[in-house]
């Protein structure tokens, strides 16, 4: 499960509560028909479950409905558009890999064997943060592998 992420209901509940429309995306009451729309925060759309242990992202509901466990990573929408829970539209991925793909990484694989070869000849990862633009702890992540661990 990523690491951030609250653990789902059991698969064995959603699937009790729940049916799901992968063409549209839609989660539907067993109880009234009714879809479930959700409330949107940063558009991603959230479900109250608090008698299954809180409040979740739709998209993850879905995952773990469709496939009986907690997502491995992040989920990405691969149209960019939060709101769309298409199955087709949803995808595991590391974050690192997930902003890359959606163009809000600075780095590329260029620049990363850049900042890892002034990281070997001992410059600080400050400096090298304030030439890239990005935060020092990116830095840090890049030397300890935490990310951008396929490039050399």
């Amino acid at each position: 499960m990523h690491h951030n992420a609250k653990p789902l209901p059991a698969a064995g509940e959603l699937w009790a509560r729940y049916s799901y429309n992968p063409l549209t995306g839609t989660l539907i009451s067993r109880t009234t028909g009714k879809p479930i729309k959700g409330h949107p925060v940063r558009g991603h759309l959230r479900l109250d479950l608090e008698s299954l242990g809180g409040s979740f992202y739709v998209h993850r509901v879905i995952w773990k409905w469709c496939y009986g466990s907690d997502p491995a990573f992040t989920i990405d929408h691969i149209n960019r558009n939060r709101a769309d829970n298409r199955l087709g539209n949803l995808r595991q991925m590391p974050v690192s890999e997930q902003l890359r793909n959606h163009g809000k990484c600075r780095l590329d694989a260029t620049k990363v064997s850049q900042i890892k070869a002034r990281l070997r000849a001992g410059e600080s990862q400050r400096l090298i943060a304030a030439d890239y633009g990005v935060h020092r702890a990116t830095i840090g992540d890049i030397k300890t592998g935490r990310c951008w661990s396929n490039v050399g």
